[in-house]
Protein backbone atom coordinates (compact mmCIF):
# COMPACT_ATOMS: atom_id res chain seq x y z
CA UNK A 1 0.00 0.00 0.00
CA UNK A 2 2.30 2.65 -1.31
CA UNK A 3 2.04 6.29 -1.50
CA UNK A 4 0.18 7.25 1.80
CA UNK A 5 -1.55 10.53 2.34
CA UNK A 6 -3.12 12.28 5.09
CA UNK A 7 -6.41 12.06 4.35
CA UNK A 8 -8.38 15.23 4.45
CA UNK A 9 -11.59 16.17 2.48
CA UNK A 10 -10.49 18.56 -0.16
CA UNK A 11 -7.97 15.43 -0.88
CA UNK A 12 -10.50 12.59 -1.48
CA UNK A 13 -12.65 15.19 -2.93
CA UNK A 14 -10.40 15.89 -5.42
CA UNK A 15 -9.14 12.34 -6.48
CA UNK A 16 -9.69 11.17 -9.60
CA UNK A 17 -8.44 7.86 -11.84
CA UNK A 18 -5.56 8.82 -14.26
CA UNK A 19 -6.98 8.03 -17.95
CA UNK A 20 -6.47 4.44 -18.90
CA UNK A 21 -6.54 3.27 -15.97
CA UNK A 22 -9.94 1.05 -14.76
CA UNK A 23 -9.41 2.35 -11.12
CA UNK A 24 -6.92 4.09 -8.30
CA UNK A 25 -6.52 4.13 -5.11
CA UNK A 26 -4.97 6.61 -2.57
CA UNK A 27 -4.65 4.97 1.26
CA UNK A 28 -4.58 6.71 4.72
CA UNK A 29 -1.22 7.58 6.22
CA UNK A 30 -3.17 7.74 9.51
CA UNK A 31 -1.54 4.21 11.10
CA UNK A 32 -4.44 4.04 13.52
CA UNK A 33 -6.31 2.97 9.97
CA UNK A 34 -4.66 0.55 8.75
CA UNK A 35 -6.20 -0.72 5.36
CA UNK A 36 -8.56 2.19 4.66
CA UNK A 37 -8.23 3.85 1.38
CA UNK A 38 -10.33 5.59 -1.65
CA UNK A 39 -10.86 3.74 -4.28
CA UNK A 40 -12.15 5.53 -7.49
CA UNK A 41 -13.07 4.51 -10.97
CA UNK A 42 -13.23 6.66 -14.31
CA UNK A 43 -17.11 5.97 -14.32
CA UNK A 44 -17.81 6.02 -10.65
CA UNK A 45 -17.24 8.16 -7.54
CA UNK A 46 -15.01 7.95 -5.36
CA UNK A 47 -15.58 5.56 -2.00
CA UNK A 48 -13.94 4.31 1.24
CA UNK A 49 -12.44 1.09 1.52
CA UNK A 50 -10.68 -1.30 3.67
CA UNK A 51 -8.24 -3.58 2.44
CA UNK A 52 -6.14 -6.00 4.36
CA UNK A 53 -4.93 -9.83 4.18
CA UNK A 54 -6.90 -12.71 5.79
CA UNK A 55 -5.67 -16.44 5.54
CA UNK A 56 -2.74 -15.13 2.78
CA UNK A 57 -5.04 -13.81 0.42
CA UNK A 58 -6.18 -10.28 0.42
CA UNK A 59 -9.45 -8.38 0.83
CA UNK A 60 -11.10 -5.46 0.06
CA UNK A 61 -14.66 -4.19 1.15
CA UNK A 62 -16.05 -0.69 0.27
CA UNK A 63 -17.05 1.09 3.17
CA UNK A 64 -19.21 3.58 1.56
CA UNK A 65 -19.15 6.70 -0.63
CA UNK A 66 -16.99 9.58 0.36
CA UNK A 67 -20.07 12.31 0.74
CA UNK A 68 -21.70 9.54 3.16
CA UNK A 69 -19.15 8.78 5.54
CA UNK A 70 -16.88 11.08 7.33
CA UNK A 71 -13.19 10.49 7.53
CA UNK A 72 -13.08 10.06 11.14
CA UNK A 73 -16.08 7.52 10.72
CA UNK A 74 -14.47 5.20 7.90
CA UNK A 75 -11.62 5.35 9.90
CA UNK A 76 -13.55 3.76 12.83
CA UNK A 77 -15.15 1.23 10.50
CA UNK A 78 -11.32 0.13 8.98
CA UNK A 79 -10.29 -0.14 12.84
CA UNK A 80 -13.88 -2.55 13.41
CA UNK A 81 -12.99 -4.33 9.99
CA UNK A 82 -9.62 -5.04 11.13
CA UNK A 83 -9.96 -6.38 14.78
CA UNK A 84 -12.50 -8.84 13.17
CA UNK A 85 -9.64 -10.01 10.91
CA UNK A 86 -7.41 -9.56 14.15
CA UNK A 87 -10.29 -12.34 16.30
CA UNK A 88 -9.56 -14.83 13.53
CA UNK A 89 -12.43 -14.23 11.65
CA UNK A 90 -12.76 -13.41 8.24
CA UNK A 91 -15.08 -9.56 8.10
CA UNK A 92 -17.08 -9.99 4.72
CA UNK A 93 -18.47 -13.50 6.19
CA UNK A 94 -19.43 -11.20 9.55
CA UNK A 95 -21.41 -9.01 7.56
CA UNK A 96 -23.28 -11.56 5.65
CA UNK A 97 -24.53 -12.82 8.83
CA UNK A 98 -25.28 -9.38 10.25
CA UNK A 99 -27.24 -8.69 6.85
CA UNK A 100 -29.56 -11.78 7.12
CA UNK A 101 -30.08 -11.15 10.75
CA UNK A 102 -31.25 -7.90 9.73
CA UNK A 103 -33.20 -8.85 6.39
CA UNK A 104 -35.07 -11.90 9.23
CA UNK A 105 -35.86 -9.43 11.99
CA UNK A 106 -37.52 -7.18 9.38
CA UNK A 107 -39.27 -10.09 7.93
CA UNK A 108 -40.73 -10.90 11.84
CA UNK A 109 -41.47 -7.39 11.98
CA UNK A 110 -43.83 -7.93 8.99
CA UNK A 111 -45.42 -10.59 10.46
CA UNK A 112 -45.95 -9.02 14.20
CA UNK A 113 -47.40 -5.81 12.54
CA UNK A 114 -51.31 -5.30 13.59
CA UNK A 115 -53.21 -4.54 10.26
CA UNK A 116 -56.64 -2.52 10.80
CA UNK A 117 -58.69 -5.30 9.37
CA UNK A 118 -57.06 -7.20 12.46
CA UNK A 119 -57.96 -4.49 14.77
CA UNK A 120 -61.43 -4.43 12.79
CA UNK A 121 -62.36 -8.09 13.39
CA UNK A 122 -61.10 -8.16 17.14
CA UNK A 123 -63.56 -4.81 17.67
CA UNK A 124 -66.35 -6.92 15.93
CA UNK A 125 -66.07 -9.97 18.46
CA UNK A 126 -68.78 -9.76 21.49
CA UNK A 127 -67.14 -9.16 24.81
CA UNK A 128 -67.96 -12.68 26.63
Amino acid sequence: MAGKVAFTTKRIEGFQCPQGKTQSFLWDADAKASGLGVRVTPAGKPAFIFQSRYQNGTIRITIGSIKSWAIPDARRRARELQRIIDSGRDPRAVIATQAKGDTAAREAAKRDILTVQDAWNVYLVPAR
